[in-house]
């Protein structure tokens, strides 16, 4: 029987096979040249400035490490910035004044209004600086352009700087990789068994962190984001097994499958031990090769596309990297102030016991790195995209308030990042990814949502006292915010 069970793997492979034939004074000057034309985006070491204060005092301490770590303090995970300061991370996606590109009608309509609007990349950057530390935000995730950087918000090296996959996935050579990148989300996986794997991991992190390790501003690195991990354990077994025959992942699941031998388990049993066996080759040999360039900076996870996920995937993620990430688009019942992981009567549970759920498998602090809700009075379309969408722009103040004091009230997330800074463009931003949504904290003339601004402004100022309860008040008191 059990023969025959590993017949009808081998025999399963060959099916699925036949199917298929990116603050100080003296970084503010302009126009930094060394800085802007650099290939890795990164100020030289002598232009960092000293890192001073970020965000909103909390009263709590940790240790003063030089850098930004996560970190245990009675019973609380914490973000730990490099003076012991202990934070709520609070950022922000895509904080970039060139805006986001609509093939269609060929420029970024962000990008094109704040080049009216302002004289230069910098005087925008100081702009947008000021009004997101007035808002409460103290980090610019992924997809930040340098000139929004070392003034008065930490920041993230993700999305053009760094992603792996999306440059493992690219190119003309399709052993490179096991789902190719398509320049969407959920598209890209790489081949962990090409032969050049690990080698490549490690010269692009060479590239891309080693001359970051001393960085104070930032905090770590997302490997990726959203990768096509599959919607079930079975999901990822079976996109290998319809590659070619010559393919190296095709290769490589045929020599696991025939390792089992006559004591290979049931077919399911095995595409989960190979799904758990990808991610433990994906995550160890990527934050190996980080780490190796730079250890004293986090790495932040791959920033999951929601809260369903493979557990041996999660668990890979929490062995071996810092921060578990995770993109989730909740939904909120407005008439209880309940929210939840998705919609009730589409399998939804209290978002509060979906996390607890995910961090049980992950064994690490969260860090949610996505969520929005779209309102449909910001004259977007708004028929592309993730997020519950919401009527107007209170109802969108009022769900985000919602979420923020449930996420601040889980001791075990660290923080949050809102997707994201502009509005998506009408039209979309190519024909594989037409997301057309109000997601922007400004709209696409520049113009900030202000209840929705608000709303941050004070649930940020508030974020340790959802986080600490009564406690909060008397460390305030008790403690000198400049010790």
């Amino acid at each position: 029987m059990k023969k025959e069970r590993r017949l009808a793997l081998m025999a399963t492979i060959a099916v699925a096979a036949a199917t298929v034939a990116s603050a100080a004074d003296a970084p503010r000057q302009e126009p930094f040249p060394s800085y802007l034309s650099n290939p890795a985006r990164q100020l030289p070491p002598s232009l960092i400035p000293p890192y001073r204060p970020v965000g909103m005092e909390t009263g709590v301490r940790g240790k003063a490490t030089g850098f930004f770590h996560v970190e245990a303090i009675d019973g609380l995970d914490w973000m730990v910035d490099p003076l012991g300061r202990a934070i709520v991370l609070a950022g922000v996606d895509w904080c970039t004044w060139v805006g986001m590109y609509c093939e269609e009608i060929q420029s970024a309509p962000y990008g094109e209004a704040v080049k009216e609007k302002f004289a230069s990349a910098v005087a925008w950057a100081k702009n947008a600086d000021a009004r997101l530390a007035s808002w409460g935000f103290n980090f610019v995730a992924v997809g930040s352009c340098p000139e929004i950087r070392y003034r008065s918000l930490a920041h993230a090296n993700g999305a053009d700087h760094l992603y792996f996959s999306t440059r493992l996935c690219a190119g003309d050579d399709p052993d490179r990789w096991i789902s190719p990148y398509k320049n969407a989300p959920g598209t890209a996986f790489p081949n962990v068994f090409h032969p050049g794997f690990a080698e490549e991991c490690e010269e692009l992190a060479r590239k891309r962190c080693s001359h970051h390790a001393d960085d104070p501003w930032l905090v770590g690195y997302f490997l990726d984001n959203e990768l096509r991990w599959g919607a079930s354990d079975e999901a990822l077994f079976d996109t290998v097994a319809a590659l070619p025959p010559e393919h190296s992942a095709r290769k490589a699941l045929e020599e696991f499958v025939a390792g089992r031998g006559d004591d290979a388990g049931a077919p399911a049993a095995v595409k989960r031990e190979f799904l758990a066996f990808v991610a433990e080759r994906y995550y160890s040999t990527l934050c190996g090769a980080i780490r190796k360039a730079d250890p004293n900076h986090l790495v932040l996870g791959n920033r999951f596309a929601g809260l369903i996920q493979p557990a041996a995937v999660v668990a890979a993620c929490g062995r071996h990297c810092d921060v578990v990430s995770l993109n989730v688009y909740p939904h909120v019942e407005f008439a209880t102030g309940q929210i939840y992981s998705n919609h009730p009567l589409h399998g939804g549970e209290p978002l509060t016991d979906a996390f607890r759920a995910f961090h049980a498998i992950a064994g690490k602090p969260l860090l949610l790195t996505e969520w929005s809700f779209p309102a449909l009075d910001a004259g977007l379309p708004c028929t592309h995209g993730a997020g519950q969408r919401v009527q107007t722009q209170s109802d969108r103040a009022r769900a985000a308030e919602i979420l923020l004091r449930t996420i601040f009230s889980l001791p075990f997330v660290v923080g949050h990042d809102f997707f994201m800074w502009q509005d998506d463009p009408p039209l979309g931003f190519n024909k594989f990814f037409r997301e057309d949504c109000n997601y922007g904290l400004v709209n696409l003339r520049d113009e900030p949502y202000a209840e929705l601004a608000e709303t941050f402004a004070r649930l940020h100022r508030d974020a340790a006292k959802w986080r600490l309860g009564e406690r909060a008040q008397s460390l305030r008191e008790t403690d000198d915010p400049e010790n």
